[in-house]
């Protein structure tokens, strides 16, 4: 049966619609997965405060000492070097579970 110019622009457009609706569908969880990345970094970024221990320094400072480490980072190479070696030694440490018997009494 030979379909009418009616019916054949009728189907392309209901495959128009599906494709439409699949490319929506595609945008939005791909926007998801980007607010949920970005959630996630924003998370392990408090996290990494609190390990330091400089959770309850006011925000103000904390960003202000970030921006001047962040202008001084290229001009001294060897400094980034030993904080990172720190920092790694620090986190490390931390995920060590505590021997048995090290607790007090």
């Amino acid at each position: 049966m030979k379909q009418t110019t009616e019916q054949k622009i009728a189907a392309i457009e209901a495959r128009l619609a599906r494709l439409q609706n699949s490319r929506r569908t595609e945008q939005r969880r791909l926007q998801n997965d980007r607010r949920r990345a970005d959630a996630h970094r924003k998370i392990e970024l408090g996290g990494l405060l609190i390990a330091c221990g400089v959770d309850d320094l006011n925000p103000g400072e904390i960003a202000g000492l970030l921006l001047s480490w962040k202008a001084q980072r290229g001009q001294k190479p060897e400094q980034a070097d030993r904080f990172l070696e720190v920092g790694i030694k620090h986190l490390a440490d931390r995920s060590r579970p505590a021997s048995v018997g090290s607790a007090g009494p």
